[in-house]
C-alpha cells in the first residue's frame, strides 16, 4: 500500500489543469516540468552508442510505479509520415511518438490509429520539458 503526502508547493504560482493535446497543441507550460517527474527523472547524456539523451531515474522505484509520462502531440501518423520522405527523414520523424490508439483501453474512445507524436521543435529539453518519457532510449534484444 502506498500512502500519499501533499505538501503545498513554495516553488511556483502555476496551477496545474487538465489539458487535451491536440495535432497543434502541446500544452500551456511546455518549458515546465512536470511536479512528479521533478522528483523522479532527470535528462542526460545516453549511455547507449550513436544516442543522444536518455531519462535517467533519480530515485529508486519499485514494479508497477509510475516512472514518466509520455505527452506530446495527438495526431496521426499521416500527419508526420507524408509520402515522399526519404528513410533517413521518414526514421527521424517516426522516433519519438507512440501508437496510443493501440496500448489503450477501447472504452476511452480514441481512434486505433491516434498517436503521440513528439515533433522535432519539441524534443529539445529546452523547449518540451513538461514530460520527458518521449527521451527514454529502449534497447531490445
Amino acid at each position: 500500500m502506498k500512502e500519499l503526502k501533499i505538501e503545498a508547493s513554495t516553488e511556483s504560482a502555476l496551477i496545474w489543469k487538465r489539458e487535451e493535446a491536440n495535432a497543434t497543441y502541446i500544452g500551456q507550460h511546455p518549458q515546465t516540468m512536470d511536479p512528479h517527474e521533478k522528483k523522479s527523472v532527470y535528462v542526460d547524456q545516453s549511455l547507449i552508442p550513436r544516442s543522444k539523451e536518455g531519462v535517467f531515474a533519480l530515485r529508486k522505484f519499485m514494479p508497477g510505479d509510475l516512472i514518466s509520462y509520455f505527452g506530446g502531440l495527438k495526431t496521426f501518423e499521416e500527419n508526420f509520415l507524408p509520402p515522399g520522405m526519404t528513410e533517413e527523414e521518414a526514421e527521424d520523424a517516426a522516433s519519438y511518438y507512440y501508437n496510443l490508439g493501440l496500448n489503450i483501453p477501447a472504452w476511452w474512445g480514441y481512434p486505433e490509429d491516434l498517436v503521440i507524436d513528439t515533433p522535432g521543435i519539441w524534443r529539445r529539453e529546452e523547449e518540451y520539458r513538461t514530460t520527458l518519457a518521449h527521451k527514454v532510449n529502449h534497447k531490445f534484444k
